[in-house]
């Protein structure tokens, strides 16, 4: 039986190297709930060679080089790393232990325009409440379904099903009233669902990151930075010079808008 807990810890460690940064990712989930609090452990950037068919690393020996780096105070450990996982798997957990790559994720998420982060803030929210699951006495694994629903516990087989899986990041009622039954803590739960709240949102800044990956808006960015460059170095035309750089600039802005709002049209539920 899970209990109600002040709090739940987690740290979060980087494994090898990955494109962003751990610090934001945190902030951002320590922001929306209070349940849980996250931190960043040191990271690990030398975790040597494949341990699997001389190209996928086992979990054992990520979640191994992650835990180096978990403190006495620290409920959870999530290793998060770019190198391909055992069983070509997006992510696994075990003994309060969460292994989560980034290999192949990176790039449907750049194919549905949708920051890795939000990939990653998902599958730390679907191991961590299947792992209290099981402590609580549920059947392991007993959350995962094939079938993809949207749901934070699709199995995703078919890679391209994370696509739809982080756009909705539900939680299914059959999943639900198996915790419900399980008695996994509702605070627990009621903080993962703010930030699933969260994933399915898109930011001004998420919407300009996705933007400036568009070559339209790539060419209207350079526009206004060279517009701004020969206003600086040649006041022959000042007025007209200006008058560019606002205009692409304000082009811009409505394209990024134009992604913010139909991001959030298409996220809520």
């Amino acid at each position: 039986m899970s209990k109600d807990r002040s709090k739940l810890n987690l740290i979060l460690v980087e494994l090898g190297s990955l494109p962003f940064s751990l610090k934001p990712v945190v902030a951002r989930l320590n922001r929306v709930q209070n349940y849980l609090r996250f931190g960043v452990g040191d990271p690990v950037p030398q975790i040597g060679d494949p341990d699997l068919d001389s190209y996928e690393y086992s979990f054992s020996k990520l979640s191994g080089l992650a835990s180096l780096r978990r403190r006495e105070q620290e409920d959870y450990v999530v290793g998060i790393t770019s190198v391909p996982l055992e069983g070509d798997w997006f992510s696994t957990s075990l003994a309060r232990s969460i292994v989560i790559t980034t290999h192949d994720a990176d790039r449907f998420m750049a194919e549905a325009g949708l920051p890795v982060e939000k990939y990653v803030e998902l599958e730390i929210v679907s191991n961590l409440l299947a792992s209290e699951y099981y402590l609580a006495g549920g059947q392991e694994h007993g959350l995962w379904h094939p079938s993809p629903m949207g749901c934070i516990f699709d199995f995703a087989g078919i890679k391209r099903d994370i696509i739809r899986k982080v756009r909705e990041a539900k939680i299914e009622r059959v999943c639900q009233s198996k915790m419900d039954i399980a008695n996994v803590a509702k605070s627990l739960v009621q903080a993962c669902q703010s930030i699933l709240n969260q994933v399915r949102k898109t930011s001004l800044t998420d919407s300009a990151k996705i933007a400036l990956k568009d070559p339209i808006a790539g060419f209207l960015l350079g526009g206004v930075i060279v517009s701004v460059f020969l206003e600086i170095i040649d006041q022959a035309y000042p007025l007209a010079r200006l008058y560019s750089a606002v205009a692409l600039a304000v082009v811009l802005i409505v394209f990024v808008l134009s992604i913010y709002y139909r991001q959030n049209r298409g996220s809520k539920q």
